[in-house]
């Protein structure tokens, strides 16, 4: 049977944590499950995520429902939610496991099974337990040509509240110590940097503010200037620094990718309703050499 952590230690997932924190705004971490590699990826980043904040991790499958009388004669919900069931217990046993034979501390494990259309139920789960964080796992680009995010993920992130973390399939922790949050350095989302900060904090993050000026935009300097004050004003987090990069032949996901790679960025950050942003970015004609899809986590905020 393949396991979860077959080739993982605590000094991989929790180099130098001796001691779970505690952390009020991230107690409980959602991780959907479809029983994929890329869901167990997935677990990985929500087990090192809750080792440093002390959060639980809720694992969720949805089953969903046949389409066709006759398949749902051919396989009974209730036999399919069953063994939905056996398989995250018998998940939820291996990380208990796991974290009691590396000598970490123990991180409260759940799991539960409904029956819905996954990124419905999903949504559901996320407000009904008042998750804080979800983590879910994703492909990589070449696996879904043409589509930034798998369409259960991208519904996901624009119905719920809590931060969602977007785990391709490729990626692999190594910790989070430089985090790209893109702005457009007009507004600043105190609420989503309060998150931002709460997050890198527990791993020490350098959080670099990234403004793409695109063709034909111009930044004002001294708004730029207002917008570095308000931001450090909300965020009292001295891992900060602001960088401005040209997208002069107005490719926006290749400056992304530019970036993330030339300056070694774990994870990139960013808010789901800056509609303009947003829309440009995810374009499918875009998405074919997007490294943060490739193989860096995306954290949206809402």
């Amino acid at each position: 049977m393949h396991m979860i952590f077959t080739d993982y230690s605590a000094k991989t997932l929790a180099p130098n944590v001796d001691r779970l924190e505690t952390d009020p705004s991230l107690s409980k971490i959602l991780v959907p499950v479809d029983f994929s590699d890329c869901a167990e990826n997935a677990i990985r980043f929500a087990v090192a995520i809750a080792l440093r904040t002390g959060a639980s991790i809720k694992l969720f499958h949805s089953v969903q429902l046949p389409l066709q009388t006759a398949e749902m004669v051919a396989y009974p919900i209730d036999t399919l939610e069953r063994d939905a069931a056996q398989r995250l217990g018998n998940m939820t046993v291996e990380i208990v496991d796991w974290l009691q034979k590396e000598g970490m501390r123990a991180i409260a494990v759940h799991h539960q099974v409904h029956v819905g259309f996954a990124a419905e139920e999903i949504v559901n789960a996320a407000l009904r337990d008042g998750s804080d964080l979800i983590v879910m796992g994703t492909l990589g680009a070449g696996a879904i040509e043409g589509r930034i995010l798998g369409s259960n993920a991208s519904t996901v992130m624009q119905h719920v509240k809590c931060p969602v973390l977007i785990v391709p399939d490729n990626a692999e922790f190594s910790g989070f110590k430089r985090i790209a949050y893109t702005s457009d350095m007009h507004e600043v989302n105190r609420p989503a940097v309060k998150m931002l900060v709460d997050f890198a904090s527990h791993f020490g993050s350098e959080i670099q503010v990234v403004h793409i000026l695109s063709k034909g935009d111009k930044l004002d300097p001294e708004q730029a200037n207002v917008f570095r004050d308000e931001f450090a004003k909300a965020a009292h987090y001295n891992l900060v620094s602001f960088h401005i990069v040209d997208d002069e032949d107005d490719t926006l996901v290749h400056v992304v990718d530019e970036y993330v790679d030339s300056n070694h960025i774990d994870i990139v950050a960013m808010l789901t309703h800056r509609r303009g942003f947003w829309e440009k970015l995810f374009k499918p004609s875009l998405t074919k050499r997007f490294a943060v899809h490739a193989h860096k986590p995306l954290l949206a905020f809402h």
